[in-house]
């Protein structure tokens, strides 16, 4: 009895806590980026990068792109707008104030080791 009173009472501390993390800011998303080893020329050695921590997310109430990076590589980001360069930053760490609410936005991270590449479509 006191298992199926402690099993109870897990799921249910697991149900409350999925909950309360889905309440938070809804006009935030996450934005898929690819991520792209940089090799030597002429390689065919395909190999997946090692994690990198690049997160980009949009937030719909401020039009803005907010991206992080808790890694050491330095790097520059560039936001386009409809394939046209809209901004521009010497930082990854950066946030970027969208022109325009509609259109197609790419976000490309580029550094030394690796480049990154996502996508918005609003």
């Amino acid at each position: 009895m006191k298992k199926l009173l402690l099993t109870t009472l897990l799921m249910m501390v697991a149900a409350f806590q999925s909950f309360a993390d889905g309440t938070g800011n809804t006009s935030s998303q996450n934005i898929r980026i690819d991520i792209n080893s940089k090799g030597l020329r002429g390689t065919t050695i395909r190999r997946t990068p090692s994690q990198i921590d690049l997160n980009v997310y949009y937030d719909a109430e401020t039009q803005t792109i907010e991206i992080s990076y808790s890694g050491d590589a330095d790097g520059e980001v560039y936001l386009y707008h409809n394939e046209t360069l809209v901004d521009y930053d010497t930082e990854i760490n950066t946030t970027f104030s969208l022109p325009s609410p509609t259109g197609v936005y790419r976000i490309e991270v580029t550094t030394d080791s690796w480049t990154a590449d996502g996508y918005l479509e609003l």
